[in-house]
């Protein structure tokens, strides 16, 4: 019984390490995301003007 209680204690452990990476991971996307889209033309910003793509 307390084999079985181990095993499912580190299953539950394990998948909420991975449930926490891919967050983080989705999390860490959106930033970007975001951080790209606040820097597209349009939006205020000159960063892509001063990148050279010739789009003034």
């Amino acid at each position: 019984m307390r084999r079985l209680f181990n095993m499912l204690v580190n299953n539950v452990r394990e998948h909420f390490m991975i449930y926490l990476a891919l967050w983080l991971l989705l999390a860490i996307i959106d930033l970007v995301w975001f951080m790209v889209f606040l820097t597209a033309p349009g939006r205020g910003s000159r960063v892509w003007y001063s990148a050279g793509h010739g789009i003034y």
